[in-house]
């Protein structure tokens, strides 16, 4: 019998450019190929025209919410995700809805529309903590008050589910300590890469000369959201200590964000012009040629790092990722090579880590070449998007028929 499955969210589903985002189109497509129909309400932010469409299985609803204006976003909310329910609603009876982020599934629990809809939430972070990370400019007192009502209604949303998924064990922990959940309804389920797409590129040398990679160079690569709990600062501060030292390296920094302008001040000021690349926004169909250019993928977090998507997405283009011991990195890295572990987010930390990789593992190309090739397998055999996607499809069996029976 084919299932109908709801799937509620708070980011958009087609051209997934964040890790949740990511997260949710893998699900969407891959519980497609497993032969389910979909209705997936989807939230875009700021102001544009919301639309439906149907493509086979899938029928998706997406409205515009803008987060500059409290009073609109709430309406939007409470109103809009409903609305497209109603025109895109199947015959039958959703057999089991997945939400990913509270809002949207706030709005149909107000309105009365779970029922007894067997629930699965995908717990993605903790969007209070991740709210006062990026707000530490506002005033103190808005934002405590801001980041304890998305902390209250977040735990709202997640009690009501039989099932709560992390892509981590840190995310679990998490989750567990915040809002309470215990143990036996969360399941750690962690995300992937696409091992279509993300595979290694035999032509590294040229690829290097087209994106205008300076020779005789170490190159290194990052893509973050810039804002401060990622940490670019100090990798910033790591590259200056080891220029001083005399390593030749270039960074290139992928993605946009609040710090932008903060940040390449900064690169100024530490006379990091010819070692440091700003690159702004990458597209997604380019990504495989920047993960494969680069001698070593550098993840700086600072704080709050869930799973960390573009680690298993450099690993399977067969590039090293060296990381912060911050949260899911841990769990993907140690697990795997260890020394590809900085000791702590510190600058200094990062120097002498990279420092020790580089003698170790790229200087001695054998060593190196070895190190890629086992990146690949690492991925391959625990980190792709079909396992997530039949784990997920098992799980959800499994929570239907406890609701049912």
């Amino acid at each position: 019998m084919t299932v109908n499955t709801l799937f509620l969210s708070d980011v958009q589903l087609n051209n997934p450019s964040s890790g949740a985002e990511q997260v949710l189109h893998q699900q969407v497509r891959g519980f497609e190929k497993l032969g389910q129909k979909i209705v997936a309400i989807t939230r875009a932010n700021g102001k544009g025209v919301d639309f439906v469409y149907e493509q086979r299985r899938i029928k998706v609803g997406t409205y515009f919410a803008d987060t500059g204006n409290p009073i609109g976003f709430v309406l939007a909310v409470f109103r809009k995700p409903i609305k497209h329910y109603e025109v895109l609603r199947p015959d039958r009876p959703i057999d089991i809805l997945i939400a990913h982020q509270p809002y949207t599934f706030l709005s149909f629990i107000l309105r009365g529309l779970t029922g007894k809809i067997p629930v699965i939430y995908i717990y993605h972070s903790p969007s209070h903590e991740e709210y006062a990370l990026t707000h530490q400019g506002t005033f103190s007192i808005v934002r405590k008050v801001n980041a304890a009502i998305r902390k209250y209604i977040e735990g709202f949303c997640i009690r009501r589910a039989q099932k709560v998924i992390t892509l981590s064990q840190y995310m679990a922990q998490k989750a567990a300590t915040i809002h309470q959940v215990p143990n036996r309804y969360i399941t750690v389920n962690p995300g992937g890469a696409n091992l279509e797409k993300f595979k290694p590129l035999n032509n590294r040398k040229q690829i290097k000369s087209d994106l205008n990679l300076p020779a005789d160079k170490i190159h290194l690569f990052t893509l973050r959201n810039l804002d401060p709990r990622m940490g670019i600062e100090n990798l910033l501060q790591a590259i200056k200590i080891l220029k001083n030292e005399g390593m030749r390296l270039h960074l290139l920094i992928g993605g946009e964000g609040p710090e932008r302008t903060k940040l390449q001040r900064l690169a100024i000021n530490l006379e990091l012009k010819q070692e440091v690349t700003f690159t702004g926004f990458i597209h997604a169909d380019d990504l495989c040629r920047y993960y494969s250019a680069a001698d070593f993928f550098i993840l700086p977090t600072r704080n709050l790092e869930g799973f960390g998507l573009v680690t298993p997405e450099a690993l399977a283009c067969g590039t090293p990722v060296l990381a912060t011991p911050v949260g899911g990195s841990i769990e993907i890295l140690s697990t795997f090579n260890p020394a590809l572990l900085f000791n702590d987010p510190s600058a200094d930390a990062m120097a002498s880590g990279l420092k020790q990789i580089v003698d170790n593992y790229f200087n001695d190309e054998s060593k190196y070449l070895e190190l890629r090739k086992n990146c690949r397998d690492h991925v391959e055999s625990k980190y792709s998007w079909k396992r997530h996607v039949d784990t997920l499809g098992l799980i959800a069996k499994e929570v239907v028929s406890t609701v049912t029976h």
